[in-house]
């Protein structure tokens, strides 16, 4: 029988757009040896953790430690990005794609889009503190105008969360 080949996701995109949910749903779908690493919730376990005292590389750092230690175990991973358009964010993207590389693992990117008035809906009712509109506009333009090679551009506004994961699964399985 042939061993399945694990793979990396990474979702990435603004604010709201369903980054999260997805991850929880695919993780469901997947019925197995699955960790999803959110670059957001690990930044936050650091105590004291604030970009002016560490930088912005740290979670990034850690999601690579914790992404390889999974691989290795045979583990599949979901990285729900924070949200991250920068240089930086593209430099990490690579390293996730190098680990994933030589621990022969699959490795995507997955862009989740959705249109300003979803993403404003959206962002009021999260169990978060809601982004001002503002800012959520600023991310959305950056989100939507810088690109990163081979990702995978999913519309959340237009599809329901069950097409959404069943398209992201079916690119996992085509191999």
């Amino acid at each position: 029988m042939k061993k399945k080949r694990k793979f990396i996701i990474i979702l990435r995109g603004s604010p709201a757009v369903g980054k999260t949910t997805v991850a929880q749903l695919l993780t469901k779908k997947l019925h197995g040896k699955t960790a999803v690493l959110s670059i957001d919730r690990i930044a936050r376990l650091q105590i004291g953790y604030s970009i002016e005292t560490f930088g912005r590389e740290l979670p990034y750092q850690n999601t690579q430690l914790l992404e390889e230690n999974f691989l290795k175990k045979g583990f599949n991973v979901i990285i729900d990005d924070a949200f991250c358009d920068s240089d930086l964010s593209k430099k990490y993207f690579r390293k996730f794609f190098e680990i994933a590389k030589k621990n022969k693992a699959r490795a995507v990117i997955v862009h989740l889009i959705a249109n300003e008035k979803i993403l404003l809906k959206r962002n009021l009712s999260r169990n978060k503190p809601p982004l001002k509109r503002r800012k959520i506009l600023f991310l959305k333009k950056i989100s939507s105008t810088k690109k990163i090679r081979s990702e995978i551009l999913i519309d959340t506004s237009k599809l329901s969360k069950k097409e959404i994961v069943k398209r992201i699964f079916n690119l996992i399985k085509r191999e």
